[in-house]
């Protein structure tokens, strides 16, 4: 019949607990790594929030709808793109604009 080998902490339970003290702070200084590496996200992620919020801020600003952020606002024109004529379309609340064309998006602004 053949034997089984045993390791050196089957052999001495002194060495068994020090083979498992030093796994476990082996596992802590790993989990104090994550938890250090976790908490710099979260402030990444809090400095991010907070730029959020002032750029959410200064753009509420400038696309105040009713508020004219000039004397007499920018007509559009031949000059402007098929884009801007949408957004454009859009901040007015014209409807259907994705469908037209440059040259119908133009006369539905002109009125």
């Amino acid at each position: 019949m053949a034997t089984k080998k045993r390791s050196a902490s089957e052999k001495d339970p002194k060495v068994g607990v020090k083979e498992l003290r030093a796994r476990a702070e082996k596992a802590e200084a790993r989990a104090d790594r994550w938890k250090a590496r976790a908490s710099r996200y979260e402030q990444d992620a809090a400095e991010l929030r907070a730029q959020l919020r002032k750029v959410t801020k200064r753009l509420d600003k400038v696309q105040r709808p009713g508020v004219a952020s000039r004397s007499r606002p920018e007509q559009p024109d031949a000059t402007w793109t098929v884009v801007r004529l949408r957004a454009e379309a859009r901040a007015r609340g014209l409807t259907g604009a994705t469908r037209k064309s440059k040259a119908q998006l133009l006369d539905a602004l002109a009125t």
